[in-house]
């Protein structure tokens, strides 16, 4: 009976502490996955858009942390503005899922790291905007737009970026300078209430961004660190510090 008593304990135990980590998201991304299991290989990227809706938020409480990725334009009206047809390309189904994920994520204060599309909505979500397009909107001195997006949209382009020394990002690259990949051609302009910028481009292009009141974790970059941790290995530790706070959950 003892034996058996153990032997229960046992698989609890390790039923407990082998759960996957279980990250939310709204589109699935194959670099995400990758970049996601070269940290942990457990890690689960947990596909909202394919949950029903109504099971949203016990699913999520299932969930460690919530990562937003790359992808399609945020609707203008998000943030004030006019559709803008022809600059912007628009996906306003996952516009409103990932309010939707954010809004329950928020309830809970769950971690959440957004990557370009994904850092400009946590700006938007949180109170800021948006520039819509760098040449047409809000044009840089000397059109330095152009470093941020191959015209051709055939490959990602690389330029430097200056890190905030009193930002969380310093802390993690040690560095104040850094080369990063770039695919987007819109950009934070009205920052969110009670976030830093931890990162800007040699235009003034904000490149990381972070929340500062508490100990809730939210955070972005404007670059693609799934797709530019083999160049540099340090964007690992990035997400190592964002998986960090998930496993705490």
């Amino acid at each position: 009976m003892r034996l058996l008593f153990v032997v229960f304990v046992y698989l609890i135990t390790n039923s407990i502490f082998s759960q996957n980590l279980r990250i939310a998201t709204i589109r699935d991304n194959g670099n995400v996955k990758r970049y996601l299991q070269q940290v942990d290989s457990t890690a689960v990227l947990v596909n909202f858009a394919k949950i029903e809706r109504w099971k949203w938020k016990s699913e999520l409480r299932k969930c460690h942390g919530v990562l937003l990725s790359g992808g399609a334009d945020i609707h203008p009206k998000r943030y004030g503005k006019p559709e803008l047809v022809g600059l912007c390309e628009l996906e306003e189904k996952r516009d409103e899922q990932e309010w939707r994920l954010l809004t329950l994520a928020a309830q809970d204060s769950l971690p959440i790291f957004g990557i370009c599309r994904g850092m400009q909505f946590i700006n938007v979500f949180f109170g800021g905007s948006l520039c819509p397009d760098f040449n047409e909107m809000c044009p840089r001195a000397e059109n330095i737009a152009a470093i941020h997006r191959d015209p051709m949209q055939k490959k990602d382009l690389e330029h430097a970026v200056m890190v905030n020394t009193e930002s969380t990002l310093f802390a993690l690259f040690q560095s104040e300078f850094l080369k990063v990949n770039s695919w987007h051609h819109q950009s934070v302009e009205r920052l969110a209430e009670d976030f830093l910028v931890s990162a800007v481009a040699d235009d003034g292009t904000i490149e990381g961004i972070e929340k500062i009141s508490g100990a809730w974790l939210v955070m972005g970059v404007q670059w693609h660190p799934e797709r530019f941790y083999q160049q540099d290995e340090r964007n690992l530790i990035l997400l190592e510090y964002f998986l960090s706070f998930c496993k705490r959950r």
